[in-house]
């Protein structure tokens, strides 16, 4: 996850295979593209794909940037706070 992270921060759009994580890394969103997993050919169109069009590259980086913020730690600290606060009590033993 840190790779693509960076590259958000840093505004470059996200081109990447459809492997591991990265499909939930970009459910429900713009900020980056999938090429199918093994196939070069597909990963290379991508690729060709942000260089040739301007207005995708730049709708990538700006959704990238939007996307980055979840990552923020201040952003992780609430959502990890909130788990805890929100935690059902059922499993405490008297």
């Amino acid at each position: 996850m840190r790779g693509q992270t960076i590259l958000w921060f840093c505004g470059v759009p996200f081109v990447t295979g459809d492997v591991g994580d990265r499909k939930m890394l970009l459910q429900d969103s713009r900020a980056g593209l999938l090429a199918q997993p093994g196939d070069p050919n597909s990963l290379a169109d991508a690729i060709c794909l942000v260089l040739s069009n301007p207005r995708l590259a730049h709708s990538l980086r700006e959704e990238g940037k939007r996307k980055v913020k979840d990552y923020y730690w201040d952003h992780l600290v609430n959502d990890l706070e909130n788990v805890y606060l929100n935690r059902p009590l059922n499993n405490i033993s008297e």
